[in-house]
C-alpha cells in the first residue's frame, strides 16, 4: 500500500492540473530556501524538479547566496523533469566548495541523481530512496512511439551509468534490474547497496544496531529475496 501511495504521488507530476496549480503559485515561492550559519549554508529542495517546481536556475541562484561556504543540500523530493535535474547536478559539480546531501524524507527518481552528485549522502532513518527507469509520454504514429521508446531507453542507460560510477560494488546489470523493478529502499537498504553513506537518527540499541536484528548477514548479502524468505520462515515457526 505504501508503494502505491508513493507511486501515485510521483505520477501526479504528469497531471496538467497539478502543474497548472504549481505554476500559478510559482511567482511567490519559486526560490529555494537558503539558510546561512557561521560555517555552513543549508539549501532545501522541498519541491518537485522542473519548471513547475525547482529549476536549475534556482539552484544557481541559491549557490550565489551561500558565500562559498560548504553546503548541506536538504532533499525531500519525489523527482521530476530529467534534464532540469541534470542541470542541477551540473550546478552542484560547479560549486566552489563541498556540497553534502541530507535526505530528510523521500528521495525518488531524478532527485536521487542530485543526492548522489554530492560529496557525501546522509539519509534520515525512516526515509525512502527510490530508483526506476526513465518515463515519458509520446504522441504520433508508430515511428514516433519507437523513437520515444529509444530515447527513454537511452536516458535510462545513462542514469544507470551514473549510479555505477558512484557505487563501484554494484554491476551495471544489478543496477538496471533495481531500476526496472522500481525499487523502494529504506535508509538501511539504501546504505547497504551503497546509494547513501550514512544514516541519521538511526533506530536501535547501542552502537546503532537494530534491536531485533536476528541475522546480521542477511542485509550485507544484498540479496533481499533471501531476506524475504528468511522472514517468512521465521513467521511460520512462530505461528506453528
Amino acid at each position: 500500500m505504501k508503494n502505491k501511495t508513493l507511486k501515485s504521488k510521483i505520477e501526479a507530476l504528469n497531471k496538467s492540473d497539478y502543474r497548472a496549480e504549481k505554476l500559478k503559485n510559482r511567482a511567490k515561492d519559486f526560490a529555494l530556501k537558503v539558510q546561512n550559519s557561521d560555517d555552513v549554508a543549508h539549501i532545501y529542495i522541498y519541491d518537485d524538479i522542473g519548471y513547475w517546481g525547482v529549476r536549475a536556475q534556482d539552484m544557481v541562484d541559491a549557490f550565489g547566496l551561500c558565500e562559498n561556504k560548504p553546503v548541506k543540500l536538504h532533499i525531500n523530493c519525489f523527482g521530476g523533469e530529467v534534464f532540469e535535474a541534470r542541470a542541477i547536478c551540473a550546478a552542484i559539480k560547479g560549486y566552489d566548495n563541498t556540497v553534502d546531501a541530507e535526505i530528510d524524507g523521500i528521495c525518488a527518481s531524478s532527485a536521487t541523481w542530485i543526492a548522489m552528485t554530492c560529496e557525501n549522502v546522509t539519509m534520515q532513518d525512516g526515509g525512502i530512496f527510490m530508483i526506476h527507469n526513465a518515463t515519458g509520454v509520446a504522441f504520433g504514429d508508430h515511428n514516433d512511439m519507437r523513437k520515444t521508446a529509444d530515447l527513454v531507453e537511452k536516458i535510462t542507460h545513462e542514469i544507470a551509468r551514473d549510479y555505477v560510477a558512484k557505487i563501484t560494488d554494484l554491476s551495471l546489470n544489478k543496477i538496471t534490474d533495481l531500476m526496472a523493478d522500481e525499487t523502494y529502499m529504506t535508509a538501511t537498504e539504501a546504505k547497504d547497496y551503497g546509494f547513501v553513506d550514512d544514516i541519521s537518527n538511526e533506530k536501535g540499541g547501542e552502537g546503532g544496531e537494530p534491536e531485533n536484528k536476528t541475522n546480521p548477514n542477511i542485509v550485507n548479502e544484498n540479496d533481499y529475496e533471501k531476506a524475504r524468505r528468511q522472514a517468512e520462515h521465521e513467521f511460520l515457526k512462530l505461528s506453528a
